[in-house]
């Protein structure tokens, strides 16, 4: 009987040591795979998050730029060399927008300003030689009357018929952004910049300068330090500063290491960097962890505990998976999530599946947030994505794809013809269409909402993502051609 006794309890002894080996090696495992799951996750983040400040930052000098052409059609009967007939017509110019000053000149680079007459010519500036060539084009310089701060111009061609007879530009200082476009979502421990190709800092956020110090070049601080990428890149980081890709980089500034977002903008060579301090993922890691370590010795109690709570951590994980994918005003998919999606579909679906995508783009937005303000534009916005997910289908695909700009994907099963298609379509968009000339009243302003959208169809205008909305872009144009407020299927 004793013996018996021994045996049993021998046998759970040995029962809870192999319970405890596999969960020790579980929890190595796991820990692992977990740390690994935290970088990379957090790594889509700061280049979502780096993303959607380029796409501030671009879009607000579009919205100037914009504004200067359309200034500029004024100047089309005007003679250029007739100073008071300039004069008058630059004065209507007096505080528009956020430029500080708005000047002009004729075609050899003398300058008129809506202040006054400007000393000296232009000429020789890129700008004006991009612009007399028939492109927006942007410049820099430094106000020598506010302690070397920079000044960004922003330059569009004037034309009298087809012939381009001068330049208009206006002068903004650059710190004007901060505040709406370098947004710091990393709890303090992240910064922007904004460099040209040579790493001159042209923009930072209020807390860039307790990072690196009064550097004037970004790369200064990091010359002597080696940049180790995560990707296992070998160059230094300066090589990365004039190519057309998402860099992602560990390094070491003071001492402290930092993971480094690099976003090429879309003009003059130009990057956004976000830099975030490297313990921002380490304290939630270390936080997540230990909690990860208190609840296994939990576990020796009792199984469940620990089951319960790995779900709760991988839940937790798919959370911030999901963060990096949806935009973050709107929670549609953000543009790069739903151009890879519907391109997943495309490339795999089955010989019986057919689709459409549709471009939807808010129309005279620009006024919205001109004449009423940005959180009456974001609110447009928020109901522009409820009235998407009320109307259009469980199965279909809303992204976010611009500032304005929203996208919908169609899958049909079945061999779902191209008519019976297009009605499904066409009285989904109607019913979408109406919905939208609604928001003014729930929201409460007195304005006129609405928006213009481009159908393209899948295999009819293109098998690929590209093609697709190449396509759907044409009948998009072809809507707001025809006056806006309406849908088009490209024909």
């Amino acid at each position: 009987m004793k013996g018996r006794i021994w045996g049993s309890k021998n046998y759970l002894f040995s029962l809870v040591i192999l319970c405890v080996l596999v969960l020790l090696i579980a929890f190595i495992w796991f820990q692992d795979a977990l740390r690994e799951n935290i970088n990379q996750t957090n790594y889509e983040i700061m280049q979502e998050t780096a993303r959607q400040q380029l796409l501030n930052y671009e879009t607000k000098i579009q919205e100037q730029l914009n504004q200067l052409q359309l200034y500029a059609r004024s100047f089309e009967n005007v003679d250029m060399n007739d100073y008071n007939a300039v004069k008058r017509l630059l004065n209507v110019t007096e505080g528009a927008g956020s430029f500080q000053t708005i000047f002009v000149s004729n075609a050899t680079g003398k300058l008129v300003s809506n202040h006054n007459t400007l000393v000296g010519n232009i000429m020789k500036e890129q700008y004006f030689r991009d612009a007399m060539d028939g492109n927006t084009a942007i410049g820099v310089e430094y106000s020598v009357d506010e302690e070397d701060a920079l000044q960004l111009i922003l330059a569009v061609p004037i034309y009298q018929g087809e012939t381009i007879i001068g330049v208009l530009a206006g002068l903004e200082n650059q710190s004007q952004r901060k505040e709406s476009v370098l947004t710091d979502s990393f709890g303090g421990l992240g910064a922007t910049f904004i460099v040209d190709k040579d790493g001159d800092i042209l923009l930072q956020s209020d807390n860039g300068a307790d990072t690196i110090g009064d550097a004037e070049n970004y790369l200064e601080r990091l010359n002597d330090e080696k940049v180790s990428s995560i990707k296992d890149m070998s160059d230094q980081m300066d090589t990365y500063l004039t190519n057309d890709n998402t860099e992602v980089f560990r390094c070491k500034i003071k001492g402290e290491e930092y993971i480094i977002i690099r976003e090429p903008l879309a003009f003059n060579d130009w990057s956004l960097i976000l830099q975030v301090d490297a313990s921002f993922i380490n304290l939630q890691r270390t936080q997540i962890l230990n909690c990860v370590l208190k609840l296994l010795l939990l576990v020796l109690g009792s199984m469940l505990v620990i089951v319960a709570a790995m779900f709760q951590l991988r839940s937790y994980s798919d959370r911030l998976k999901s963060k990096a994918e949806h935009d973050l005003l709107t929670n549609l998919l953000n543009k790069k999530t739903f151009e890879r999606r519907v391109e997943n579909i495309l490339q795999n679906h089955s010989p019986d599946e057919t689709g459409a995508l549709l471009i939807i783009d808010l129309d005279n937005f620009k006024g919205i947030n001109d004449n009423l303000g940005h959180v009456v534009g974001d609110k447009v916005l928020l109901c522009v994505a409820d009235t998407m997910r009320e109307t259009f289908r469980q199965q279909d695909y809303l992204g976010r794809i611009g500032g304005d700009e929203f996208a919908v994907y169609f899958n049909f099963h079945n061999n779902t013809d191209l008519k019976e298609r297009s009605a499904v379509i066409q009285s989904r968009v109607k019913h979408f269409s109406r919905m939208i000339g609604k928001i003014a009243e729930e929201i409460e302003q007195d304005t006129k909402i609405s928006c213009s959208i481009g159908i393209a169809m899948n295999p009819e205008h293109g098998a690929s993502y590209e093609k697709l909305y190449q396509s759907a872009d044409k009948a998009l144009y072809q809507a707001k051609r025809a006056g806006k407020a309406q849908y088009r299927i490209l024909a």
